[in-house]
């Protein structure tokens, strides 16, 4: 698959996050509703596998012949760094520009309902530093596996 288009399934995978993230925001999750983001956010994963899922879907449509296992991860972990970098200027758009208040309130959040005992502990959690390297991270290994797991499910199928 051309680099091309796994760019644009990374950035399809980047802008439906943010997004996400805007969504929730506007809904008040972070802020009035607060009690639910922890439940709600985790639909947020749907996003990955329906990007990763469509992008090998058009791999194998596109195919002139059988793809085997190694044909899928390829550009399913190219996909997946690719989803890794682009969290990060997403994570800034987000933090920086929509939603400025959200660690305050995380912080406030957490410590009213004694999830930490100190500001310094709810601090050391709710920060841009630390939500970046767990957004940046977190997103290439979820990819990762969803590549590993839907090259194997795909070659396995179309043999």
């Amino acid at each position: 698959m051309p680099f091309k288009s796994i760019l644009r399934f990374g950035i399809l995978s980047g802008l439906l996050s943010l997004l996400w993230l805007a969504f929730e925001f506007m809904f008040g999750l972070h802020d009035a509703y607060i009690d639910f983001h922890p439940y709600v956010t985790m639909f947020g994963l749907i996003i990955p596998v329906g990007v990763m899922y469509a992008m090998m879907k058009k791999m194998h449509h596109d195919a002139v012949a059988h793809l085997n296992f190694m044909d899928y991860v390829k550009p399913g972990l190219a996909l997946a760094f690719l989803m890794g970098v682009i969290a990060a200027p997403m994570q800034l758009v987000f933090h920086y520009v929509i939603n400025p208040d959200f660690f305050e309130n995380m912080i406030s959040y957490a410590l009213a309902n004694r999830y930490f005992k100190t500001v310094q502990e709810a601090t050391a959690e709710f920060n841009f530093n630390a939500y970046l390297l767990k957004s940046v991270v977190g997103t290439f290994v979820f990819a990762a596996f969803l590549a590993l797991l839907m090259a194997f499910l795909r070659s396995r199928k179309h043999r």
